[in-house]
């Protein structure tokens, strides 16, 4: 889908910085991945009333399936 939008300069600038990504396009694909992972987890904790346990990466998984 393209659509034109307005950014901030200094937020651009911070976007790419954090992003590492140099392309507008790969750039924000990277945030608004990331925003829904985040709100994904907030609602997840939200059901969990709170349980930090689902707060974990897939690193995290391995690491705990091999300590078994």
């Amino acid at each position: 889908m393209r659509t034109s939008i307005d950014i901030d300069d200094a937020l651009w600038d911070e976007i790419k910085s954090l992003t590492g990504k140099k392309m507008k396009k790969r750039a924000l694909e990277t945030v608004f991945k990331e925003y829904i992972k985040m709100k994904r987890r907030e609602e997840l904790s939200a059901l969990t009333n709170g349980m930090d346990e689902f707060n974990l990466e897939l690193s995290d998984l391995k690491v705990l399936r091999d300590e078994r």
